[in-house]
């Protein structure tokens, strides 16, 4: 009965199951997704971000300029530093203020213990990122700061117009199906864990509320409309969710075996905004030969793995690339 739910959802796109990311972390997956620019060897990672969100030289996003389109990014991933044109432009500097320094020490005390308790306590133990973020205040020039809890997208979807007859390129950061899995499917969050299948059907009535609101709009049949992830989750890390809705399509909920890899993602891209269906437009790799894929271990280095035709089919080919941080 989900099943049959979500594809009622779904209707008109396309799912990738053989979708390989480049990276494992949100760090650099999103500036590569986005951009198409990777990691070189014995780099700032700052100096990665900084090239890879620089609108000099990335033609995917200056086509879009030069036809008035809006390009957008909602995240609050870490931003470029550079004073160089950036290819979005709705991009806002903040400051970060702890609210209670006492609280703070708490968690991080509790942080600690946890690092050092004998292993046979730890399943009993829970500590929660976004206990830490709670204790923190955002400062910035402008009210309108995004945040990627889902709940607070999800109220917010209401609130979405036309801004631009041109176009928009829009890209929105969520938290989506990820720990701790709090929220049912009726967008509730419980404070309980209601497993990753419940939260994936939460994620299922957002895209909903989405995709009805462009239909509202007038605007649905003439977008292009990709669920995706930057990763996968546990040990699939390599295989993040990919699914498509092209220009005009119609059909009923499909899916398309063929290997895509996250490094064709901008000639997609391209693809899908000249018009063509997603069965057309998500670039495959015809003769279904090797990908390639880095775990990142620690921010700092990454191992390359070889992914074979079968997604779940990965092996490390002992080559590393060292990240350098500031």
């Amino acid at each position: 009965e989900d099943a049959e739910t979500c594809k009622e959802i779904l209707k008109d796109f396309t799912f990738y199951p053989n979708t390989a990311s480049v990276y494992s972390s949100t760090y650099f997956s999103i500036p590569q997704v986005l951009t198409g620019v990777e990691v070189t060897e014995d780099t700032l990672y700052t100096d990665y971000i900084d090239k890879a969100y620089e609108l000099e030289g990335n033609r995917f996003y200056q086509n879009l300029k030069d036809r008035n389109w809006d390009c957008r990014m909602y995240s609050d991933t870490q931003l470029p530093s550079s004073s160089k044109e950036v290819v979005f432009e709705n991009w806002n500097k903040y400051t970060l203020k702890v609210t209670s320094h006492r609280r703070l020490g708490t968690y991080m005390i509790k942080l600690i213990g946890f690092r050092y308790m004998p292993q046979c306590f730890k399943e009993y133990f829970w500590f929660y990122s976004d206990d830490i973020k709670g204790l923190i205040d955002i400062e910035s020039d402008t009210e309108d700061i995004f945040s990627w809890e889902n709940l607070e997208f999800y109220d917010g979807i209401d609130t979405i117009d036309v801004e631009n007859e041109e176009g928009v390129f829009a890209f929105y950061h969520l938290e989506g199906t990820h720990l701790p899995f709090y929220t049912n499917r009726d967008m509730v969050n419980t404070k309980n864990d209601v497993g990753i299948n419940e939260e994936g059907l939460a994620m299922m009535t957002m895209v909903d509320k989405f995709c009805s609101k462009l239909r509202e709009l007038g605007i649905y049949d003439n977008s292009v409309i990709v669920v995706m992830a930057d990763h996968g989750h546990y040990d699939y890390r390599q295989n993040p969710v990919f699914m498509v809705k092209g220009i005009e399509e119609d059909h009923v909920f499909m899916q398309d075996d063929g290997c895509f890899t996250f490094a064709d993602i901008q000639e997609t891209w391209c693809n899908l905004l000249a018009g063509m269906p997603a069965k057309e437009a998500v670039v495959i790799n015809a003769d279904n030969g090797q990908r390639r894929f880095f775990e990142v271990h620690k921010k700092q280095r990454l191992s390359e793995i070889i992914i074979e035709k079968n997604i779940a089919d990965a092996r490390f080919t002992g080559k590393t690339l060292n990240v350098e941080w500031e």
